[in-house]
């Protein structure tokens, strides 16, 4: 077998091995989208205290994904166990919380364009007409300075 097929047969066995990885990569992005578990939360929970950088991964996990479980006293008490009472992972919880009890709310909704560039003329009408309307003046201050008590008067 000469150097060439060698070096053809390395190449294709280490573009399949790229093409693999690449797709499982993919996969696992697409389970990931899923809301988190209780069962992956609490796991996660549990390596806090041996590796306390994992707490801004698992915020992160948190606000991209949101969570599949209600938030009860007992996870809360575990969560500032586990994690020193850390404010920010409390609050990430407690905000995926009311996401995932009401996730209508947390959808904005944009106006209609017409509607919000109507209201922006008025708006801009109102604002002009109210600058118009403030009086033009310049203000003049004046500090006078108090001469320095004498030491000798004060001591009598």
């Amino acid at each position: 077998m000469n150097n060439a097929a060698l070096q053809f047969g390395t190449f294709f066995r280490l573009l399949f091995v790229l093409v693999l990885v690449s797709s499982s990569v993919a996969l696992a992005q697409e389970v990931d989208l899923k809301p988190m578990t209780n069962e992956e939360f609490v796991r996660e929970l549990y390596q806090l205290p041996k590796r306390p950088g994992l707490r801004d991964q698992l915020v992160q996990e948190i606000r991209q994904r949101g969570i599949d479980f209600p938030l009860t006293p007992g996870l809360k008490s575990l969560v500032a166990t586990k994690s020193g009472s850390d404010e920010v992972l409390r609050r990430t919880l407690e905000e995926a919380d009311r996401r995932r009890s009401n996730p209508t709310s947390t959808t904005h909704t944009l106006p209609p364009a017409a509607e919000a560039a109507e209201l922006l003329a008025r708006t801009k009408v109102a604002t002009l007409g109210a600058a118009d309307a403030m009086p033009d003046f310049v203000v003049r201050q004046a500090a006078c300075q108090m001469p320095r008590p004498n030491p000798a008067i004060l001591t009598t």
